[in-house]
């Protein structure tokens, strides 16, 4: 049974962090196919349930293995980009399900999740 309990700021903190990032991702990639510069506004994260935070980071890792699988990327770094996002989107995942586990130390779990998100591109 799911519980109920608002999430840790700890944990939410972190995952805006990701959301954060994530965004800028999708713009940029928004920019570059279109040609021209493509602005829209970053989700509003307030009262988000942690089954949104998956479904974003899981979003991620599906666009990064489209991106890999239409290739064209124009380049080894490009490619490699992409190969980079779609570990993190599994890694976030994989520490997000550790941290939901009963008996985890959730400080070193969140450490993790916050060096894994702020050392990305």
């Amino acid at each position: 049974m799911a519980s109920t309990a608002p999430p840790d700021p700890k944990l939410i903190q972190v995952l805006n962090l990701f959301i954060a990032k994530y965004h800028h991702i999708l713009v940029t990639k928004a920019s570059h196919d279109l040609g021209e510069p493509v602005s829209f506004p970053a989700p509003d994260t307030t009262d988000w349930p942690l089954h949104n935070y998956v479904e974003a980071i899981r979003n991620l890792g599906t666009l990064a293995r489209c991106m890999l699988l239409q290739g064209g990327l124009g380049s080894t770094a490009a490619e490699q980009k992409w190969r980079d996002r779609g570990e993190l989107a599994m890694s976030l995942r994989e520490l997000l399900d550790m941290y939901k586990e009963e008996g985890q130390d959730k400080e070193s779990i969140l450490e993790e999740m916050r060096d894994l998100v702020v050392g990305t591109r």
